[in-house]
């Protein structure tokens, strides 16, 4: 598409020269990609999530798996052949050349229940806690079902919300994006102490009491939050995670639009440039930095043999080395 549109204003440039430009710059950003993925572990938090990307080949297709590990001011992307908790352990942990682990993530993951995250966790030691957008999706499924009841959890469960909305001084209707940084983490946990502590002994006294039809979507639904109780009340003791894994979802957008427009890559070079790119492109976007300026940024310091900002480092140094625009 880009040879063709550049053959529109007279340029002769072929694909193999575009794909050769970007190589080049993908194995220019490793160091800072390294260093994204790094920041992410050595956190308290995370979200983490995973997706189906495709490697196309003659005759058919092989699907792989993007995971994902995001927090609001950096997200990370690899390339992994499965979803197996064999590949989520790389994933997770920083290896030296020779397969040495270096680093592995100790603190709490904020997933969506999925059982290899779960095996990933234990084999690790680290924590997870389950998303509450997770348990309202699985029971707004029963939507058409039992409209009441869906309601009525639904209702009880925007209470959660609006306990963190009150705290952060966020109006009702105003939107949730970057809420949490208005956040004071001793206010929050004095309130989730009580108010949400509250709201929760309601939702599960409420569980308790509901019938439903066997094998119906409102039973399933509600048996997907119970399965999860534990891991869902989790954030009650711990200020600093958030209710949902909303940060791993939105760094996917970019992926499923790339997926939609170009299927998937032809070989795994493509793959680990495409992963390279969203690591960097997506944690600059959703700091709030302009990431075609940090992406020039990062990539002349690195030429200059220096080590480049991270995004939200970068951008709350309120200077723009690089930026010649």
């Amino acid at each position: 598409r880009q040879v063709r549109i550049a053959s529109l204003v007279g340029m002769r440039i072929t694909s193999q020269a575009l794909w050769d430009q970007q190589w080049a710059l993908a194995k220019l950003l490793e160091p800072l990609v390294g260093k994204i993925k790094a920041y992410l572990l050595s956190r308290d938090w995370l979200g983490a999530d995973l997706t189906p990307f495709l490697h196309i080949k003659k005759g058919g297709s092989i699907k792989h798996q993007v995971w994902q590990l995001a927090c609001p001011e950096a997200r990370y992307f690899e390339m992994r052949g499965t979803k197996s908790s064999d590949e989520g352990k790389q994933v997770f942990a920083v290896k030296d050349k020779d397969g040495k682990l270096l680093h592995a993530f100790k603190g709490t993951a904020l997933v969506d229940g999925a059982a290899e995250l779960e095996a990933v966790a234990r084999e690790l030691r680290f924590n997870i806690a389950n998303c509450w957008s997770h348990a309202r999706r699985n029971v707004l499924k029963a939507d058409s079902e039992a409209p009441g009841q869906v309601g009525q959890f639904l209702d009880i469960v925007a209470k959660l919300y609006a306990i963190e909305r009150r705290v952060a001084g966020v109006e009702d209707n105003a939107p949730l994006g970057g809420y949490r940084k208005l956040l004071d983490l001793e206010k929050l946990r004095v309130a989730r102490d009580t108010e949400s502590r509250a709201v929760i002994a309601e939702l599960h006294k409420w569980m308790l009491e509901q019938q439903c039809i066997p094998g119906g979507k409102l039973k399933g639904g509600l048996e997907y939050v119970g399965s999860r109780w534990s891991n869902l009340k989790k954030f009650l003791d711990d200020p600093r995670i958030p209710l949902d894994n909303n940060v791993s979802e939105a760094g996917f957008v970019g992926v499923a639009q790339g997926r939609r427009n170009y299927v998937g890559c032809r070989n795994e070079r493509g793959m680990l440039v495409a992963t390279s790119f969203y690591s960097v492109y997506e944690s600059a976007r959703g700091c709030g930095a302009n990431p075609d300026k940090y992406i020039r940024y990062a990539a002349e310091t690195l030429l200059a043999a220096g080590d480049p900002l991270l995004p939200h480092q970068w951008l709350a140094a309120g200077s723009q080395p690089g930026d010649t625009s």
